[in-house]
């Protein structure tokens, strides 16, 4: 917000100027919070591969050293093998892909108050009243956290 009313205040940019500059600063900013997410996805799509990699690993080793060793060794041995498999699957679909998503979901919340920000700071700038530039960007909301907008104005009365 500071940053879009900044060059307004300074006179440095027209008020139609305003939208382009604030879209721009969200673009990058989206593009900033999906690079991690994708980075996270990978890894958890390779965690599985991994845990089989382990697997085929573990019952080599169980082939070379323990086939002499006796029943109880060699079981021992493929356990130990498979729980490379469970790991990279419990990695990847109970550890590294939840963690993404709540981190998309996150990221699409706060690019929410971010749009609804914009909107307000850009009608206010093009001469909205107000209490009208913050019912344009109330609307950006989305239905679970949009407050009504009786509350919105009660609110912004009460304040001042």
């Amino acid at each position: 917000m500071c940053d879009g009313l900044k060059p307004i205040v300074d006179g440095r940019i027209k008020p139609d100027q305003l939208e382009p500059l604030m879209s721009k600063s969200l673009h990058v900013m989206e593009e900033e919070h999906h690079d991690p997410i994708l980075v996270m996805n990978k890894v958890s799509d390779g965690l599985p591969a991994f845990g089989i990699v382990a697997a085929v690993l573990g019952i080599i080793v169980v082939m070379m050293y323990k086939l002499g060793q006796g029943g109880e060794a060699v079981g021992q041995g493929i356990a130990t093998a498979l729980a490379g498999t469970f790991f990279g699957i419990f990695g990847s679909y109970c550890v590294v892909g939840p963690i993404a998503t709540c981190a998309e979901f996150n990221g699409h919340a706060e690019m929410a108050y971010m749009k609804a920000i914009k909107s307000g700071v850009v009608s206010f700038a093009n001469g909205l009243p107000p209490l009208v530039a913050c019912e344009v960007g109330r609307r950006e909301l989305t239905s679970d956290v949009r407050m009504g907008s009786g509350e919105l104005e009660d609110t912004l009365k009460s304040a001042g």
